[in-house]
């Protein structure tokens, strides 16, 4: 939502500055993730469920979650990453961009331990299948090895999803757990 308020309006000066002051205290190398999720506030922005894309209200409607399977989501996710790619591929200080924009912070699963966020009826009234949580990564592991070819690419795993795992390893993504 900080980045692309508006569609096709990108305000990547909020991670340029981020690396800025971190260089100024000596710092060389950096690594970052942008989340379409979080918990309590806005990540995705409001114009992606207005463009069509459906969402889900959480956290007494101070969040909505994007359908992290549907295409349209997907659509314009791959537009921002490509954008991203575009201000940040050859940027010589960044070590790893770490991707996030599937599940709560990124993390590969929907907070069904915290109240509020996903529930089992609303990923069933929303398509979710296993089938889909994987093409879904596909996606998005593909936009980000378009977007960034030479830059070091994390994700955040979780044993339960074994196949995205191999997928991920399969095409030179770095773990995380």
């Amino acid at each position: 939502d900080q980045l692309e308020p508006i569609e096709g309006h990108y305000k990547f000066n909020v991670i340029k500055e981020w690396i800025a002051k971190w260089k100024r205290k000596g710092f060389s190398r950096f690594g970052f993730g942008v989340m379409s999720t979080s918990v309590g506030i806005q990540a995705t922005p409001p114009w992606v469920f207005k463009s069509g894309a459906p969402g889900v209200s959480h956290m007494q409607g101070k969040q909505v979650d994007p359908v992290y399977w549907d295409e349209i989501y997907l659509n314009k996710l791959k537009s921002f990453i490509k954008a991203m790619g575009s201000a940040f591929a050859e940027n010589s200080d960044i070590e790893f961009i770490d991707m996030r924009n599937i599940g709560v912070w990124g993390e590969m699963h929907f907070g069904n331990e915290k109240k509020g966020l996903w529930s089992k009826e609303e990923l069933t009234n929303s398509g979710f299948s296993g089938e889909n949580w994987f093409n879904a990564y596909k996606v998005m592991i593909g936009a980000y090895k378009e977007a960034f070819p030479d830059t070091l690419l994390f994700l955040n795993i979780s044993p339960n999803h074994e196949e995205i795992v191999k997928y991920a390893v399969k095409n030179n993504v770095n773990l995380r757990y």
